[in-house]
């Protein structure tokens, strides 16, 4: 009985206007959360394809040390895909000529993702999957430049000579941390006894590559961390290559805030026009009551309704959301993005979403309904209980928050936007009230229609102002995403402008540098700096011996300069400068100092050749790992390391078109390496551009849903202006005056959110940017200019198209609609 008069109910207010607002408002919030959910989660799975073909496998271990079998019998447990990798530095031997390069053995298959393309005899590039065969070298195209040698010579490894059969042309380029310093080869494993070249003691990093299930990932990094095993590094997408999982860093923060505003405004929508339906039943609720209806009965029928309700519409946009996003997915796929596939969670956010702001703003009313009489209800004077709503209305917001933290890869993000949101609108609207009071001077002067229109404002002051602080919300999180879009994305790829480096020179030697600055200055390659490098080994910490885990094992790159680059950031100490010459000081990379436990004031020894250099730390700095310069962890001073010895690193960049350029370098100075990263930087490049074309197509579904939440708002107050304007067009208004008059409140509206909303966006912009992004945000005055005239002209134009019945119909029939 309960049921059916529930959906009987739910087919008769179809026609009623809340219902209508209610409906759209609900298919619009839940399609555009479903939408957005599967497109961000898509656009973040193309970006991690992205990252995992540069790292070549979704997962890798990293150690060292040979890793224990004891882990190789764990994945295989686990039926998950590997690939093994040793990595060594050695020299090849062709004809007497000697060259240091980056070998790394590798086994069958590889790489695990992305595509490693050889030619081979027939000079066509041919994607493979494997190692090469057993007694074969496949070298880099630079490599083979610098050794002279063709396909099928022969190159000496250790104890072994191999036969060149391939050159790589493309490869896994964020495997490997060493690939600036030699060029490149790869051999097969199965090779590496006959070599000899890796004995006890040897220094080498050994790898396991991983393909599978994230779940089982998850689960094998967790079994393998649960046991005392010998230290392993993880190295995934997100984090391990530095300047690879910045920007996948920055990708995933950029989605994930495009998506917590989008909830933002989702949940505004609903709650309006949830509000608004529910009020609307009191008049049917009397009826029901003086027929006999219990409030028992009353309570479950309406919220019944309510549920059936939101599943029906929340079905529909569901439906109408993996729809738009499967065919905008196909379309991505046609312009060259990589294939993806729709996921459950967009479409289950979606379903929370709405079920949780229906009921959860819906509910009191509802609830208050259940206990007022009657005679109360006809009278129209019933007073809510505040109690109820803010119960009913705090455990929606919580709800919601779960969401967000469980949904938005970034939770910190969303915590601090909404708890910064809160405050600035706390503020907003105690100060609106004492702003609200200087309209009163406002309502005696002027035009008619300027005072009247003034005067309607100060009149219904609490409502006005309830609406004035929904749109400068929905103002603020319009503009938030345009200065994402904009501002923040520009400032992203200026990081990466064209003419960033995108080769190193690596092992130029002291008695080159002159000539090599000449050679490059007369091929116009202009302002070249060249950083001094020493190899060394951190051996001790505060006097103390350090144990031989990843960090330390292997050496590190020390240098020596006057001055620190531009790049790097000063976080705690000391000034560097000329001051310090001579001095055992040194510099240390914020991060590097607290993976070593490091802190101001410590003293670190090196090993350099057959001494013991020890240095006190003045000065922690950050790196800009994207700005591809040569960076190191530790920095001293001039006058300390010169007598050691050393050579010379530096970064150029060389067009496409000059490319032949650096063969010419290569012959004339052939004990310079060269190491192309103009790959990376492709890839990164492409990850800003993908997201730029992203945002456009998601800001018009974002501004379609802020737009509408304004019209919801201003339907809300409608019945009120058109009993007002039938009234004044009775005392013999014209409906030009009335015209007038409505642009006069809905334009101070429009002004007031505009500017209050634009200033909100702008300080939580400079923050967000600050705090999140590492970037320098510039207030820019253009901003509160376009948010006043957005919010000035969408409110005018919807104020008036839902007042377009006073226009339209006699004043009569207009205060029986609304009586």
């Amino acid at each position: 009985m309960i049921m059916r008069l529930a959906l009987l109910q739910l087919w008769r207010s179809r026609a009623r206007a809340e219902f209508r607002v209610l409906s759209v408002a609900m298919i619009l919030a839940v399609f555009s959360v479903t939408l957005l959910s599967c497109l961000t989660q898509s656009l973040g799975h193309l970006f991690l394809k992205d990252a995992t073909s540069l790292l070549g496998a979704d997962l890798i271990i990293e150690s060292a040390h040979p890793i224990p079998e004891k882990i190789k019998q764990t994945i295989e447990q686990e039926h998950i895909q590997y690939s093994q990798n040793v990595e060594f530095f050695s020299m090849l031997v062709v004809n007497d000529k000697l060259q240091l390069t980056n070998v790394n053995a590798i086994s069958t298959p590889f790489p695990l993702q992305g595509e490693l393309r050889i030619s081979q005899a027939d000079n066509k590039a041919s994607v493979l999957k494997e190692a090469p065969p057993p007694g074969e070298i496949w070298l880099d195209r630079s490599l083979a430049n610098k050794l002279e040698v063709k396909l099928n010579d022969a190159i000496q490894l250790g104890n072994m000579i191999l036969k060149f059969t391939g050159i790589i042309e493309q490869r896994p380029l964020a495997m490997s941390g060493s690939n600036v310093l030699a060029p490149l080869c790869y051999v097969n494993m199965k090779d590496l006894a006959a070599m000899a070249v890796l004995q006890p003691g040897s220094r080498a990093t050994y790898r396991l590559l991983l393909a599978g299930q994230e779940n089982r990932l998850k689960n094998l990094q967790a079994t393998l961390e649960s046991e005392p095993l010998n230290e392993i590094n993880w190295i995934t997408p997100q984090s391990g290559r530095r300047g690879l999982g910045q920007t996948l860093a920055t990708v995933e923060r950029y989605v994930s805030l495009i998506m917590l505003i989008q909830v933002f405004l989702a949940g505004i929508a609903i709650a309006l026009s949830a509000h608004q339906f529910s009020s609307g039943q009191k008049r049917q609720v009397a009826l029901m009551r003086c027929l006999g209806a219990s409030s028992r009965t009353i309570f479950a029928v309406h919220l019944l309704e309510l549920c059936w309700l939101a599943l029906i519409v929340v079905l529909i946009g569901i439906a109408l959301g993996y729809a738009g996003a499967l065919l905008l997915l196909k379309y991505a796929q046609t312009a060259g993005f990589y294939a993806a596939t729709l996921n459950w969670q967009g479409g289950l956010l979606g379903a929370l979403t709405g079920f949780i702001l229906l009921l959860g703003f819906a509910f009191p009313p509802i609830y208050e309904l259940k206990k007022i009489s009657p005679a109360k209800i006809f009278q129209d004077n019933f007073v809510p209980d505040a109690g109820i709503h803010f119960l009913s209305y705090a455990l929606a917001i919580v709800a919601l928050a779960m969401l967000f933290f469980v949904f938005v890869s970034e939770p910190e993000v969303a915590f601090q936007l909404m708890i910064k949101s809160s405050i600035l609108g706390a503020f907003i609207y105690v100060a609106a009230w004492g702003v609200w009071f200087l309209f009163e001077p406002l309502s005696r002067i002027g035009g008619l229609s300027w005072r009247f229109g003034v005067s309607y404002l100060i009149r219904h002051r609490s409502q006005t102002i309830s609406q004035w602080l929904v749109f400068a919300f929905v103002i603020m999180l319009l503009m938030l995403v345009q200065i994402i879009k904009q501002d923040f994305i520009e400032q992203w790829r200026a990081q990466l402008p064209t003419q960033t480096p995108n080769y190193f020179l690596v092992n130029v030697q002291n008695e080159q540098l002159s000539s090599l600055q000449q050679w490059l200055d007369k091929h116009d390659i202009h302002d070249v700096t060249f950083y001094p490098v020493v190899r060394a080994r951190m051996s001790h910490i505060n006097g103390q011996e350090v144990g031989q885990n990843r960090g330390l094992s292997r050496p590190i790159n020390l240098t020596w300069m006057e001055h620190i680059p531009n790049n790097n950031h000063v976080v705690a100490g000391n000034e560097w400068g000329p001051s310090l010459n001579g001095q055992a000081v040194v510099s240390v990379e914020n991060g590097f100092a607290k993976r070593q436990q490091l802190k101001m004031g410590d003293t670190v020894s090196f090993q350099i050749e057959e001494d013991l250099v020890t240095a006190k730390i003045v000065q922690l700095r950050t790196l800009e790992w994207t700005s591809f310069t040569p960076n190191f962890f530790v920095i001293f001073p001039d006058n300390v390391l010169e007598k050691y010895a050393h050579s010379y690193i530096t970064s150029i960049y060389v067009p496409k078109n000059q490319k032949p350029t650096l063969f010419a370098l290569a012959k004339d100075y052939v004990e310079i390496s060269i190491i192309d990263i103009d790959d990376i930087l492709h890839s990164i490049r492409n990850m800003i551009n993908q997201l730029s074309n992203a945002l456009e197509g998601l800001l018009l579904i974002v501004f379609a849903l802020g737009i509408l939440i304004m019209y919801a708002s201003l339907l809300s107050s409608l019945r009120e202006r058109l009993q007002e304007s039938a009234m004044l067009q009775i005392l013999g208004a014209k409906k030009v005056f009335i015209g007038k008059l409505l642009m006069v409140e809905f334009g101070l509206l429009g002004l007031f959110s505009g500017l209050v909303g634009s200033a909100m966006a702008m300080i939580l912009a400079k923050d967000l940017a600050t705090r999140y992004f590492a970037m320098t945000f510039t207030l820019n005055i253009k901003w509160l200019f376009y948010g006043t005239l957005l919010s000035t002209a969408v409110i005018i134009v919807f104020g008036l198209v839902g007042a377009r019945k006073v226009f339209r119909v006699s004043p009569l029939w207009l205060l029986r609609q609304s009586s």
